[in-house]
């Protein structure tokens, strides 16, 4: 199992406690910072995981970037029953 975290500037401490949970949990975390890599995309998360079209993919974010996710696994060969999605928005 991947973990991608992704923020502009994520903080070394929450960074840490993810990964503790993540190693003890047995889960690979793969931390992005926006401002350095840019945006997480599909392409990203297909070079982490190359077996990414048999599995099934749990986002977690702000409505229009999991849109575009989804968007961007169906033009990569996915299939939107397995893209799970949770969406918040930002005040």
């Amino acid at each position: 199992m991947d973990l991608f975290f992704s923020a502009k500037r994520p903080d070394r401490d929450v960074v840490a406690r993810i990964s503790g949970l993540a190693e003890t949990a047995g889960v690979r975390v793969n931390v992005s910072a926006t401002d350095v890599d840019g945006h997480l995309d599909p392409a990203t998360v297909g070079e982490a995981v190359r077996d990414w079209r048999h599995a099934s993919v749990w986002f977690r974010g702000p409505a229009a970037f999991g849109a575009s996710m989804l968007s961007g696994f169906e033009r990569a060969g996915g299939s939107a029953a397995d893209f799970h999605q949770e969406t918040f928005e930002f005040r």
